[in-house]
């Protein structure tokens, strides 16, 4: 029975997305310092992984580790990089950006929406810091073009979450909802038995 779900690996070194195409990932998202939970990758190594690899590769916008509420300098910053990544013809970029008060910052998210197309773009786990998650995927749905938005429903583990993952899939609507948190080739086929998400992303996705 043929696999009916997307994998992504979520990845910082040429060699293991290399490896990651071979085991059967479907795309990479790129990042650098993971133990960060992620920053953007450097322009060198995209370039790299886009030579090497023929999966579609999402690279990471942010340029610091910590919150989401990003000043002028900071988001001519991801400006600059969303230029950069588009140049280098990424499949599509991983952003979030919220409001002091811990709201999506429309205005701005839009914005960068804009200037990444053609590119598709993800709304990664800054989600997870808004006061309600279900309504904040709604909004994404009702009030942006965001492709994609990945969660785990706020929890370390998604396995812990299965109840929350399950309305944040039907909030998604027709975008896709990419299932993350501790999701590996082990634990992935009954996860996606629970779920039946589109997609799942994680370190260990597929076998490394």
């Amino acid at each position: 029975m043929p696999i009916s779900y997307l994998r992504e690996a979520c990845l910082e070194t040429l060699q293991d997305c290399i490896h990651a195409e071979q085991q059967g990932a479907d795309r990479i998202e790129l990042c650098s310092r993971l133990d960060l939970d992620g920053l953007s990758p450097a322009v060198e190594l995209t370039q790299e992984v886009l030579k090497s690899v023929s999966i579609p590769v999402r690279a990471m916008v942010r340029p610091r580790e910590g919150d989401f509420v990003y000043s002028a300098a900071e988001i001519q910053q991801m400006e600059a990089e969303i230029d950069r990544f588009k140049a280098l013809g990424v499949e599509g970029i991983v952003l979030g950006v919220l409001t002091s008060a811990g709201h999506i910052d429309l205005s701005l998210l839009k914005d960068f929406i804009e200037r990444a197309r053609p590119l598709k773009v993800t709304f990664h786990r800054a989600i997870e810091q808004t006061p309600d998650l279900i309504d904040a995927i709604k909004l994404l749905v009702q009030e942006t073009s965001i492709d994609s938005i990945l969660t785990s429903g706020g929890a370390s583990h998604a396995s812990e979450n299965v109840a929350l993952l399950a309305q944040a899939i039907e909030a998604a609507q027709n975008r896709e909802l990419i299932v993350c948190g501790k999701v590996t080739h082990e634990n992935l086929p009954e996860l996606h038995r629970q779920l039946g998400a589109s997609a799942y992303h994680g370190k260990q996705v597929v076998k490394v």
